[in-house]
């Protein structure tokens, strides 16, 4: 498979001028972690998640980090000096009706931070963090061998405020 990199457009006079390469900041490049692509390149593959859920008021909250350890917990370990990234997402779900149409007010609100231990002293810089509500949901029932999709409308928002989505 060829891939188009950039381009060069012809001229009035017959020359091609210099080549324009095609590209996108990682910024804007939305990654299934819920990260953009320039975090996910710098964060590395995920070590370590950590999910509660607090059925009573239907919230689920997880914490990853990531690039650190497994043993960064361990206040004994070799790893009480050392530096990740972390995420705390909140999701909330608080309405929820199941029918033909659904109507669902889902709430996600994930903080990313940067993690520092120094002599086993753990600070946290807030990065930002970001804001999915899932506002509705519509099922298309199936015609004839053709399968029902889902239509969902979504809202997205970035913040530079810390939130609170800690568990406790």
């Amino acid at each position: 498979m060829e891939r188009i990199k950039g381009i060069r457009q012809k001229t009035g006079s017959g020359q091609y001028p210099s080549f324009v390469p095609f590209g996108t900041d990682g910024e804007f490049v939305e990654m299934t972690s819920e990260l953009n692509l320039e975090y996910e390149l710098k964060l590395g593959p995920k070590h370590a998640a950590q999910i509660t859920e607090d059925e009573e008021n239907e919230i689920t909250y997880v914490v990853q980090e990531y690039a650190a350890p497994e043993e960064a917990s361990n206040e004994d370990s070799q790893y009480n000096n050392l530096s990740y990234y972390r995420t705390k997402t909140k999701i909330s779900s608080p309405n929820r009706e199941l029918a033909p149409d659904v109507v669902l007010t889902d709430l996600i609100e994930m903080n990313l931070y940067w993690i520092s231990r120094v002599n086993g002293v753990e600070t946290a810089k807030f990065i930002k963090g970001k804001e999915t509500q899932i506002l509705t949901v519509t099922v298309i029932a199936p015609v004839g061998d053709q399968p029902g999709v889902y239509r969902t409308d979504v809202e997205e928002r970035y913040y530079t405020t810390e939130r609170d989505v800690d568990p406790e």
